[in-house]
């Protein structure tokens, strides 16, 4: 499972689109039990 950075979502729930650059950090790995 992942949980994306909080501007990824909002930016996705407005439709706008993100500029991600290699190496740079947008979400990160959760576990079973976080779910």
């Amino acid at each position: 499972m992942i949980k994306w950075d909080d501007d990824l979502q909002h930016n996705s729930k407005n439709s706008m689109e993100t500029l991600v650059r290699m190496g740079e950090h947008i979400g990160q790995r959760t576990s079973q039990e976080e779910r």
